[in-house]
């Protein structure tokens, strides 16, 4: 698998559109040396997809809210960690052909899933007949509209809040961290 470091640095920003980071925090999570991720992270800033703001003796980044392409960068970190996850689970393939917008949520996507546990599937914007099982393991799909969801983004709701912190988007990840950025977090 390619592996971009700039991606992977997006990655730590895909449960918290808001989040702040500082390099050293960073070096236990990503496979980079601390000074590959330093470097990293003023590439970035310089390209204007993060902005920092000192805190005490380091630096603190964010993702920068006014550039517009930051959504789409996102969506190409979430792609890399759906492949990574897709070559871990070979069965969960099929899903990724999905029409509409298709993101694991519960213990998969948290990789805390035991032989009991069954996929827990949001389908967003297709009414699509899911099967029963795949390769043994149970689906348990929930289908909503795109404005039904938009609307529990809007309302900040716990279901909404809790896959946007653990989840893999498995088909439709533009889609899906633009709706976010927007209804969510409020970003234009």
């Amino acid at each position: 698998m390619i592996l971009n470091k700039y991606a992977l640095l997006l990655e730590q920003f895909l449960e918290d559109y808001e989040r702040r980071v500082h390099g050293r925090e960073l070096t236990s999570t990503i496979p980079l040396s601390q000074k590959a991720i330093a470097l990293s992270l003023r590439e970035l800033e310089d390209l204007h997809v993060l902005v920092s703001e000192p805190k005490g003796t380091i630096k603190q980044y964010m993702l920068n809210r006014h550039n517009t392409s930051v959504p789409d960068l996102l969506a190409i970190a979430e792609m890399g960690r759906k492949l990574r996850f897709l070559d871990e689970h070979l069965f969960a393939r099929p899903l990724s052909a999905t029409s509409g917008m298709c993101v694991l949520h519960g213990s998969y996507a948290k990789a805390e899933q035991t032989r009991q546990s069954d996929l827990d599937i949001l389908i967003i914007g297709s009414r699509e007949k899911m099967p029963e099982h795949i390769m043994g393991i149970p689906l348990h799909p929930i289908s909503l509209s795109e404005p039904e969801y938009v609307r529990m983004l809007q309302k900040k709701d716990r279901f909404a809040a809790g896959i946007l912190i653990n989840h893999i988007i498995l088909s439709g990840a533009e889609r899906y961290t633009r709706l976010a950025w927007r209804h969510w977090y409020g970003f234009d």
